[in-house]
């Protein structure tokens, strides 16, 4: 087995590899949630996805700062990084380099199981061999008891899993969502160490391992701080004082005191421009500062290892398990893991190590699988099965067989309201989940069919993602008819990348004070919940349906999303689709039963009447107000058989808008003049609409409307679409945090323009003084574009960065070429600051 484990590691860390080590990032904001003694905790917002395990240490290089920073990564969402550092941050930062190698945490896997497996305690062998013995119950009545007079608050299911996960040697606790998984844990382990049992808590995200502490803490109370240790950093302040730190702090108050008096003072020094201060004091008070609190630091790791060694009840992520030698080299008498259904087997193997008489795995294999990269089937054995998948207890429920003695079902939710846990529980738990006896029936979901609307699937080539435009029209004619039912808080779901961006921009357009509005994949979602969930499942075809929705894991996408919900359900699908998917007894045909029978339905067309307008676009927008800015784009694509109107050209003549584009279907029609780019859609991949000063213009083809457009406004949909669908054919992505991009990469000042020879090159506005110059690249030039307002001399459009001939050089010409052939003159722009 040994050889077969490490097989799978080293394909899954060539496939690993693969992905970039350092990448360059804009760092659009730096919050600090906590500050104490010996670390600093922020918040960052990135200007785009970065892949990144938890537990991982990065570097960051900021422009104007020698230092490196190391950060240990603690949660990573999407564009949000929460981060530990051990010396104070810049407050910003902009565009810098990211560090990381995203293969590390495997090598360690790899000689840690290396270890184990040679010699596997009683539990690893049970669950090794598949050979877990029947549950011995001569106990059962007296623990059953015991936690009747402890008077925790329990149903039945919690307190029979309690019951046995005391008494089995392997036990798994299958916890659908809104079922109290991890406050029966908590009360689970807390009899344990009552009972005299020392406990490790291991789970895949720092998250969910805060989310275990608090779970355990509230159920020992004053015994909490004797006994629990959380190893690594927190960004929860109910976890803090469970940590190195925290433990330390509460031991060494004085220490404490003076650490985070020095982390204060040197904060507030750090943030100053230090060429206005002087003096050899001033560098000393510094020095003392950085002194006291490595100090403190060094004595807290000391204290960090005396905990691992001695505390009852230690907590930490399965990465931490493989890096710290002073964890993985202490055995515990029980070993708790949750989150199971999304940690792999060859993880999952690594924490039952450490156990020599009981684990307890919990999770809902209903739910997300592990991550695996490799496509080769020995990694995908190791690292996309789960110990669900193991043990065969996947298999048993799906083909509704019993699921062994070993596992206990938690079957009372509290969650969501009653209409939309009969209908998750139908889907995707055989009826078995029910409602707590004081949830409400409350709304019936509501199902908004994008048949006709929605006919076909849109790819964009710049997200390398499906992407469905209908839905922000969708979604705003939801809020203005639904706008006070929809409730205060929001979340938009949905299983495609680059619409999430598009619904991220629609987010922004509908939030306001009083409703806040957000979107996230379906992948990125589990474990968060929201008052009111839209699952948008319109970027597809229904005649050649995405993978998405025909592959083995589409149920428990699905399952994960609608169970999101906490009082309001809204699905957009296509019902069309649906009754293609559907085979007697598969999950499509009990899907489609509840959209059907269980679902307020509205059709989209119906839904959007409100916002159809004549088939003249351009002349009607133009009555309509708008925003002129430079930032919004004015954006036509002809689309399928149709031609762009002279209004559309007259509007676009007298905008102000830095990006006019006109996408057209005829490759040979004229392609110059009104200062507009055009561009041919030669594949027929971007989908027809009309983009105009933040306002939003979709065809209709529908027997209602025919030849009509849905207009809205909607100003950062409209950028976000445009870049989504266009950006393949012209760049329009831009930003104005890119303009960081012409900040000095050492000292953060204004770079000049500087050119010689036809070579042009950004110089450091300090000169000599600093002496940093770079050659401009294309990207550089696309800014300069940006800032500048720069047009063609010859026919008033946008110009485009190229490279000449040799390939060595940038120069900046016309956006029609070969129709256009001008050429901007980058002489103009020299030697002058930039006005952003």
């Amino acid at each position: 087995m040994r050889e077969h484990v490490h097989k799978a590691i080293d394909l899954e860390l060539k496939a690993q590899r693969k992905a970039l080590r350092s990448v360059w990032i804009n760092i659009e904001s730096v919050e600090l949630l906590d500050l104490g003694p010996g670390r600093f905790i922020y918040r960052l917002e990135l200007g785009e996805d970065v892949k990144v395990a938890a537990d991982s240490a990065i570097k960051i290089k900021a422009p104007g700062y020698d230092q490196v920073f190391s950060v240990q990564v603690l949660m990573a969402t999407g564009h949000v990084l929460i981060v530990a550092a051990q010396e104070p941050l810049p407050d910003r930062m902009g565009l810098v380099r990211i560090q990381f190698d995203p293969a590390f945490i495997l090598r360690k896997l790899d000689e840690h199981l290396d270890q184990v497996l040679r010699f596997p305690p009683v539990p690893l062998k049970a669950i090794l061999d598949n050979a877990i013995p029947v549950p011995d119950i001569t106990n059962d009545e007296v623990i059953r008891a015991g936690l009747l007079e402890s008077g925790y608050r329990l149903n039945e299911s919690q307190r029979d899993a309690i019951v046995r996960i005391q008494s089995d040697l392997v036990h798994l606790v299958w916890g659908p969502p809104g079922t109290g998984k991890t406050y029966t844990l908590g009360i689970a382990v807390a009899e344990h160490l009552r009972s005299g049992k020392s406990c490790l808590l291991l789970s895949n995200s720092n998250a969910a391992v805060d989310e275990m502490v608090k779970a355990v803490t509230r159920a020992l109370e004053d015994s909490a701080i004797k006994w629990v240790f959380r190893c690594g950093a927190s960004a929860d302040e109910e976890v803090n004082p469970y940590t190195a730190l925290g433990h330390f702090e509460i031991r060494n108050p004085q220490a404490a005191a003076e650490t985070s008096a020095a982390h204060k003072l040197l904060r507030g020094i750090t943030l100053r421009n230090l060429q206005t201060e002087g003096g050899d004091g001033f560098l000393t008070k510094i020095e003392e500062c950085r002194r006291t609190i490595s100090d403190f630091e060094q004595q807290a790791t000391l204290a960090s290892d005396v905990l691992i060694r001695e505390s009852r009840c230690v907590a930490s992520t399965l990465a931490s398990l493989v890096l710290n030698s002073s964890l993985s080299d202490r055995e515990f008498d029980v070993v708790y893991i949750d989150e199971a259904s999304m940690i792999s087997l060859a993880f999952a193997f690594a924490g039952a190590a450490q156990a020599s008489e009981q684990v307890i795995f919990a999770g809902d294999f209903r739910q997300l699988p592990p991550i695996c990269h490799s496509e080769d089937r020995t990694a995908q054995t190791w690292f996309a099965e789960n110990i669900f998948d193991y043990l065969e207890i996947s298999d048993a429920v799906r083909g509704d067989r019993p699921a062994p003695l070993f596992v206990s079902m938690l079957k009372e939710q509290y969650r969501m309201t009653q209409s939309i846990s009969n209908i998750v529980s139908d889907l995707s738990y055989g009826g078995k989940l029910a409602s707590g006896p004081n949830k409400s029936l409350g709304h019936r979901p509501l199902f908004i069919d994008v048949s006709v609307l929605c006919g076909r699937s849109h790819f964009s080539v710049q997200e390398k993602s499906y992407y469905q435009p209908y839905s922000a029209i969708l979604l705003h004619n939801l809020h203005k008819h639904f706008g006070d039912w929809l409730g205060p808080k929001i979340e938009f779901l949905s299983p495609f990348r680059a619409q999430r961006t598009l619904l991220q921009a629609v987010a922004k357009d509908l939030s306001s004070s009083k409703q806040t509005f957000g979107a996230k994949t379906i992948h990125k979602a589990q474990g968060s919940q929201e008052h009111t969930i839209v699952v948008d499942l319109t970027a597809h075809s229904a005649d050649k349906p995405h993978r998405f929705f025909t592959g083995e894991d589409a149920e428990n996408l699905i399952n994960v999303a609608l169970s999101r919900a906490q009082e309001r359900l809204i699905i957009l699908g296509s019902l069309k689709m649906i009754r293609a998917l559907c085979v007697s007894g598969n999950y499509w045909e009990r899907f489609l039963d509840m959209a059907l029978h269980r679902c307020d339905r509205i059709d989209a067309a119906k839904l959007i009447v409100d916002s159809i307008a004549s088939r003249d676009v351009g002349a009607l927008v133009s009555t309509m107000q708008g925003v002129d800015d430079l930032q919004m784009p004015s954006v036509f694509v002809e689309g399928s058989g149709r031609n762009c109107p002279p209004s559309v050209h007259d509007l676009f003549s007298r905008t102000r808008s830095m990006t006019r584009l006109i996408v057209v279907n005829d490759a040979d029609s004229p392609r110059t003049g009104h200062g507009v780019t055009y561009r041919h859609d030669r594949h027929g991949q971007v989908p027809a609409f009309l983009a105009w000063r933040g306002l939003l213009c979709l065809p209709l083809e529908t027997k209602e409307a025919v030849d009509s457009w849905a207009i809205v406004h909607s100003p950062e949909t409209t950028k976000k679409l445009s870049s989504i669908s266009c950006g393949h054919l012209f760049d329009s992505g831009f930003e104005v945090k890119d303009t960081l991009r012409l900040l000095c990469a050492r000292c953060n000042k204004d770079l000049i323009l500087k050119g010689a020879r036809g070579v042009y090159r950004l110089v450091c506005e300090r000169g000599y003084e600093c002496g940093y110059s770079r050659r401009i690249s294309l990207k550089d030039a696309q800014m300069l574009i940006e800032i500048c307002n720069m047009s063609c001399p010859e026919c008033g459009a946008k110009p485009q960065p190229r490279l000449n001939s040799s390939g060595e050089s940038v120069f900046v010409g016309c956006s029609n070429y070969p129709h256009c052939d001008g050429i901007v003159s980058l002489s103009i722009y020299a030697d002058r600051a930039w006005n952003f």
